[in-house]
């Protein structure tokens, strides 16, 4: 039996190991961006420099907007800037110069860059930005454990809770103010269907819920400790669609000088060790339903075509920015539809508060859905 519980943990261990080495893989983003920077007394070297630091930050600043809305980002500019901007290339795995063009004393670089998105996130959600840009969402976590007499007492439920906490998620009782009985959640999980869980009740927004399984229980050798393995399975509902954000799974052994302890270790290491998961998996959901953006037309007037090509490119570059489609130009007039994560308003904000290098912008009306720059 001792044997059987070593195979287990080995498993155990090559299965996180593997699953760990999974995600670091696909938690990386790649992607193409410009970096720009004046030369000063002739020395291109440094220049050189100065744009690939620019470049680094700009894609820092496009995996920040897959994540905050652009209101988010204007609010929080100086605390971003500081705390995460300012330490871009601390977030780049690798990068490329795909281009490099000389100009009026000034240098453009074109780089492929690949940018570790976890930190970025860990680093946002340590801010609390994160949180705040998803609205605050208030939390239910209920998990139907195995050797617990009530859903109220749940080890893995714990240690969920806390990380949440400490994500500075709004964690909601739904025993608190008596909506709720224990029955109801019982049947609940006994039908598998929690619709008539509604948001009046549960007083939230997102609902955990969990049903943690004692897969075997053993004798440690001699040392009179007793082992388990436990199976702990969760899925997340958005309450007000009733649609699920992510449904995930995990193995986890402990041990213990009795089988209530070990069923305490196992799930208290499960509900940890889940936690990271669920979390990541909310904010990716969650971020991306405030993330698409809406249109806003941004007209321009500029004397000249190329000049307003150099202007594209660089709007495109702009945070909350997600598309720059060119409808027209005109007599000096040039249309266009952006996809952008915020307001006119914040738009404009933005434009009003970038350096656009040998480009004088200027902000000339404002509307609900256009904004109106000059280029000179």
């Amino acid at each position: 039996m001792k044997n059987i519980l070593i195979i287990n943990l080995l498993s155990l261990f090559i299965l996180g190991l593997t699953s760990h080495l999974w995600a670091s893989e696909t938690s990386l983003e790649t992607i193409t961006v410009y970096g720009e920077s004046p030369i000063y007394d002739g020395k291109v070297v440094p220049a050189r420099q100065r744009a690939l630091e620019d470049a680094f930050r700009t894609a820092v600043r496009k995996v920040i907007g897959t994540m905050v809305t652009a209101e988010s980002y204007t609010q929080n500019a100086i605390s971003i800037d500081d705390s995460i901007v300012t330490k871009a290339k601390g977030y780049i795995k690798t990068y490329e110069i795909l281009e490099e063009q000389t100009n009026k004393g000034s240098i453009l670089l074109k780089a492929k860059v690949v940018v570790s998105v976890e930190p970025i996130r860990d680093d946002l959600t340590a801010m609390k930005i994160l949180i705040e840009s998803m609205g605050n969402p208030r939390v239910v976590v209920l998990i139907d454990e195995e050797g617990q007499e009530t859903v109220r007492h749940s080890y893995a439920a714990s240690q969920i809770t806390k990380a949440l906490t400490d994500k500075a998620f709004y964690i909601v009782d739904p025993f608190s103010k008596g909506n709720l009985t224990e029955k109801e959640i019982l049947n609940a999980f006994k039908k598998g269907d929690f619709r008539g869980l509604d948001s009046d009740k549960l007083k939230a927004d997102i609902l955990m819920v969990g049903k943690g399984r004692v897969e075997n229980v053993t004798n440690v050798g001699l040392a009179g400790l007793v082992g388990s393995i436990v199976n702990l399975d969760m899925k997340v509902i958005r309450i007000e669609t009733g649609k699920i954000i992510t449904e995930q799974s995990i193995r986890m052994n402990g041990v213990g000088a009795n089988s209530e302890s070990s069923y305490k270790d196992a799930f208290s290491k499960a509900g940890e060790k889940i936690s990271g998961l669920l979390i990541n998996e909310i904010t990716k959901v969650w971020g991306a339903s405030l993330l698409n953006g809406r249109d806003v037309i941004l007209e321009v007037s500029v004397d000249d075509y190329m000049k307003l090509k150099d202007f594209k490119r660089r709007i495109s570059q702009l945070f909350g920015v997600r598309q720059v489609n060119q409808q027209s130009f005109k007599n000096g007039k040039a249309l266009f539809r952006l996809r952008f994560t915020g307001s006119p308003q914040t738009l404009a904000d933005i434009i009003s508060t970038t350096y656009f290098m040998d480009m004088k912008v200027r902000i000339t009306e404002l509307s609900s859905d256009i904004v109106k720059v000059v280029v000179r």
